[in-house]
């Protein structure tokens, strides 16, 4: 169960962390953002996620795994949604950045999840998945943004992103309970 909620939880998670690279496009075409700004966010918000991992390295043995998941959960589904309500270029910085700050220890609790708390026959099970999530969910995400893009506005992969983000709690939530 644990193998299977941490699984499904991270790949929705991805789904919500790369919709801003899906959405850039119809954001762009929009004229909600030029190419410059699509691109310093982007670049931002790795330069902050990035940074925030190490620090998770570290955090992962004082905070419990499962509270750091909820923070990353939350904070993805947060600031998915939050920028489906603006096309202000600074409140998107802010926000995506916020966004990458939240994320900081998911991975690391990933990790530790999956050392401390399953069996051998579980933890290969979840490191085999792990090494494809990250794909499928871009893949995933990337399918999501072409229907939308094609029938709705570039607010919507935000709205859905969101909404799959925040759907990866419970099973979450259950897992730590």
């Amino acid at each position: 169960q644990l193998a299977l909620n941490l699984g499904l939880a991270y790949t929705m998670y991805v789904i919500g962390k790369v919709s801003f690279t899906a959405a850039q496009a119809g954001m762009i075409e929009a004229g909600a953002l030029t190419k410059a700004e699509t691109g310093s966010i982007g670049g931002v918000f790795w330069l902050v996620y990035a940074i925030g991992q190490l620090i998770g390295t570290f955090i992962v043995n004082r905070i419990s795994p499962y509270v750091l998941i909820e923070i990353a959960v939350v904070g993805s589904a947060t600031s998915n949604l939050l920028m489906a309500c603006t096309d202000n270029y600074m409140v998107m910085l802010v926000v995506w950045c916020l966004g990458g700050v939240s994320q900081f220890g998911l991975w690391s609790a990933i990790l530790k999840l999956n050392a401390e708390k399953l069996d051998d026959k579980h933890r290969r099970v979840l490191t085999t998945y792990l090494a494809y999530a990250y794909g499928l969910a871009t893949v995933l995400s990337n399918m999501l943004s072409s229907w939308v893009l094609s029938v709705l506005s570039w607010r919507y992969i935000f709205i859905f992103s969101g909404i799959i983000c925040a759907a990866a709690l419970p099973g979450v939530l259950v897992s730590h309970r």
